[in-house]
């Protein structure tokens, strides 16, 4: 029986272990030949890359060109050639603590600052290479590190305690600066720069006047607090007298809206009553005009004697006599009583 192994394109022939020709020699090769083959097949193993990383396989520590997308199998054995995951899915790097001394040399240390980045799945094979697996050491670690202790060498503790927050715009620019020179595409999104943890008796210090400065702060609220009651209070007395001012000088006013109104109610019904009269005055004249044009038009000469005689003449009674001088019939004179006789 034969054997053959194959590795990346070299292939290793064993010779028959079942020749029956062959010397002791020879077979004690042959076994030991058989032996080898066995424990490279024994240490011959499958891998798969997991989804969100890409596979960066290397042999005896040189980087293979071209990267292993998520999936498999992949064939693997041991360190001779291995496969490594490199997580390209977006991930935080914690840095380690950093100790570091203000300009005034006054020992600091910063807990922690988080490094929020991504590298790209296409630039994984060229970063490996040049930085290695631990590429982030070099690339984020090592420059982090370094931007704090220059800053907080040009910082006074005053400064690096009011205003450390502004330090992450300041590494992540940084950051952004190194890896756009080095052409690495590592993308930084985000740096959080923690609170810097300060000597104990320095933070004493800053804890006692943080103490006083709140308790003179709630005495300036309790003042302002009882500042604007004492103005509620007043302005609700000033509203009240305000009110009673108000509805007495409205009261005032309609009073006197009201008195205007009655008069000129008044006056409008005494203007009515005189323009009444006039108007019956007018219409009594007129109708009096009217019945005089109207008499004038009928009371004529001739009307008037034939009226006379129609009402008066028939009704009359004359008395003649020697001695009656006078008319009977009404109070006519001597020469009024030879008219009518001669009518």
């Amino acid at each position: 029986m034969g054997i053959d192994l194959v590795f990346w394109g070299d292939t290793i022939h064993s010779g028959s272990i079942l020749n029956t020709n062959m010397n002791f020699s020879e077979l004690l090769g042959a076994l030991l030949a058989a032996v080898v083959a066995a424990g490279v097949f024994a240490r011959l193993q499958t891998s798969y890359v997991t989804t969100g990383f890409v596979g960066v396989r290397s042999t005896f520590g040189a980087v293979a060109p071209e990267p292993l997308p998520a999936g498999g199998p992949y064939l693997r054995f041991g360190t001779v050639f291995s496969i490594v995951d490199v997580d390209v899915k977006p991930q935080v790097d914690a840095i380690p603590p950093i100790e570091c001394s203000t300009q005034e040399g006054i020992a600091i240390v910063f807990p922690a600052i988080l490094v929020y980045n991504q590298l790209p799945a296409d630039r994984v094979v060229p970063v490996v290479r040049e930085y290695g697996f631990d590429y982030d050491e070099l690339l984020i670690t090592a420059q982090v590190t370094q931007r704090v202790l220059e800053m907080c060498n040009d910082m006074t503790l005053e400064e690096i305690r009011t205003s450390f927050s502004g330090m992450n715009d300041a590494l992540q620019t940084g950051l952004e600066a190194h890896q756009a020179g080095r052409r690495t595409g590592l993308a930084i999104t985000d740096v959080v720069v923690h609170k810097p943890a300060f000597p104990a008796e320095i933070q004493a210090n800053y804890d006692r006047k943080a103490a006083e400065r709140t308790a003179l702060q709630a005495e300036v609220d309790t003042q302002a607090r009882k500042l604007k009651e004492s103005q509620t209070a007043k302005m609700m007395v000033e509203a009240k007298q305000m009110e009673k001012l108000l509805t007495e000088e409205y009261a005032g006013k309609l009073r006197i809206a009201k008195a205007e109104t009655e008069a000129t109610e008044r006056k409008i019904a005494s203007e009515s009553k005189a323009l009444e009269r006039k108007i019956e005055a007018e219409s009594e004249a007129l109708r009096i005009r009217t019945i005089a044009a109207a008499n004038k038009e009928l009371h004529t000469d001739r009307y008037l004697k034939f009226h006379y005689q129609e009402k008066v003449l028939q009704r009359a009674q004359a008395y003649y006599g020697e001695k009656l001088p006078v008319y009977v019939g009404g109070p006519l004179t001597a020469a009024g009583a030879e008219q009518r006789a001669a009518e």
